[in-house]
């Protein structure tokens, strides 16, 4: 079976039908709890606001994760494509995410999809502006996500809850040290994008 969401997993130990859960507007609820029109057309938040592009090189976003995971990087090993939500296809989200959480969400989340190897981003300056957060550590999240299933070997589908606590300590250690501190000693110093 393939990896869900943990929401999935919590409706499924309630023995709430994924139908149920698709007709209860969670995609438009989530929507507008950031601030975005439920029935707005398009592939994801960056349809609506100012992009958000990444601030920091994105392959030093990737050092920092690999550094903060204490994962030496391998050049050999494909880096993840990167997609932001504005200037893709929801078809295409929708087609690499589903065999990981088995359904196809009408809008672009933040995902990273093991079966292609590619990073989804939201894109919109006010989901981050809002949330208290940057494009750049969600990549930092997601980037730990290639970095579970690349080198530590854990396919996606064998993921519980320490995964995602471990991408989000990424992430939180990224933004804490990239965007509010310093980076501490021995962690990669990353050149702001021109």
């Amino acid at each position: 079976m393939a990896a869900r969401p943990k929401i999935l997993n919590i409706l499924a130990a309630l023995a709430v039908p994924l139908t149920a859960f698709a007709a209860s507007g969670f995609w438009q609820a989530h929507r507008a709890n950031i601030g975005l029109d439920a029935s707005g057309g398009g592939g994801g938040y960056g349809v609506q606001g100012a992009p958000a592009r990444p601030v920091l090189d994105k392959d030093c976003v990737l050092r920092a994760a690999a550094f903060r995971m204490k994962i030496t990087l391998d050049a050999e090993k494909p880096k993840p494509a990167i997609h932001f939500a504005g200037e893709t296809p929801l078809k295409l989200f929708q087609d690499s995410i589903e065999p990981q959480w088995g359904i196809r969400p009408d809008i672009i989340l933040n995902a990273y999809t093991e079966s292609n190897n590619k990073i989804f981003l939201i894109d919109d300056a006010a989901y981050y502006a809002k949330m208290g957060r940057f494009i750049d550590d969600s990549l930092a999240h997601e980037y730990a996500h290639y970095l579970q299933v690349i080198y530590k070997g854990i396919p996606m589908k064998e993921f519980t809850e320490w995964e995602e606590s471990e991408a989000v300590s990424v992430q939180t250690w990224f933004r804490d040290n990239y965007f509010k501190g310093r980076p501490p000693e021995g962690a990669p110093v990353c050149p702001k994008l021109s």
